[in-house]
């Protein structure tokens, strides 16, 4: 129990990935949770008869794997390089 406490409880790399991890998870979830259309956009259901709209953003994002959350937040959250001519800015 100490062992696991120390080596994996307590890491610096594992603590900064999991709260990596749940800024993704709460920001996609505020995010989707004010853009019903974004939310369709990517693949969200309407809420089920007797359920809220953030339900069912929650369910979304559970069934989310890592790779396509992340994926997801880097599109909605994460600046692209421009394209093109930039002289006509």
């Amino acid at each position: 129990r100490g062992y696991l406490f120390n080596t994996v409880y307590m890491n610096e790399k594992i603590k900064n990935n999991f709260l990596k991890a749940t800024k993704v998870i709460r920001e996609l979830y505020e995010y989707f949770c004010e853009n019903e259309e974004e939310f369709r956009k990517y693949g969200g259901n309407a809420p089920r008869e007797g359920e809220t709209h953030e339900r069912a953003v929650c369910d979304f994002i559970a069934g989310m794997t890592d790779s396509y959350a992340i994926s997801v937040y880097e599109t909605i959250f994460l600046p692209r390089r421009w394209q093109g001519d930039l002289s006509t800015l």
